[in-house]
Order: structure tokens, then sequence, then C-alpha cells
């Protein structure tokens, strides 16, 4: 059930990207044993511009927005596997970061048509 959704820098297009940035948080959501596979749903948006602190550093972060009742370890065990994955994607200068977002369970609609 989670959403994942990968803001990034336009310019990691060219590499590892945007494919290669879903299959990786993906797989990361998959390896947490939080999710089963046909619930996991990952995006990925590209921003051409952006700031980051001083410099224009390329980034990319993901918010993996879940429906609440995780624990506090199994929402660190997903974000690490999540940045782990990341990370063995070839990058050089690059921020890496995600957020583990609880939605709120009685707010949640889905239909699927």
């Amino acid at each position: 059930m989670p959403h994942l959704i990968i803001h990034y820098a336009k310019e990691l297009d060219s590499k590892p990207g945007a494919k290669r940035l879903v299959e990786s948080v993906y797989q990361g959501a998959l390896a947490s044993g939080l999710f089963s596979a046909p619930g996991i749903k990952v995006r990925a948006q590209a921003f051409e511009h952006f700031q980051t602190g001083e410099s224009d550093l390329p980034f990319i972060h993901v918010e993996a927005r879940i429906l609440g009742g995780r624990t506090a370890d199994q929402k660190s065990a997903l974000s690490a596997l999540i940045l782990q994955g990341l990370s063995e994607l070839p990058l050089a200068s690059v921020s890496l970061t995600v957020e583990v977002v609880d939605m709120h369970n009685p707010s949640y609609a889905k239909l699927v048509k």
C-alpha cells in the first residue's frame, strides 16, 4: 500500500535515470517485508530548478507515505533499506534523503476502476 514518491534533480535523468530510481526504491520497500509486491506504488518527479543549501548539489528525496500503525523500528528499517538501495546506484556528489510519513487511516480513500 505505500505510496513512494521520488523527488530528484532532473540532471539525474541521464544517469542513473528515473527507471533505475523507481526500481531501487521499489526493491527497498519490498525488502522491508512490510508490504506485498502488488501494493507498492512508486512514482518519480524530476525538478529542473532547485537549491540545496548554498549550492546546486543534485538530490534524491524519497517520501514514503504509509498507513499509520507501523512501529518506529519498522519505519527506520524501511528508510534504511531505501537509502541503502539508492546509495548503491552509480551516483557521485548527490544528497540522498528518505522520509517516512504516516497517512491518516480514516481519511485515506481508494478506488480502482
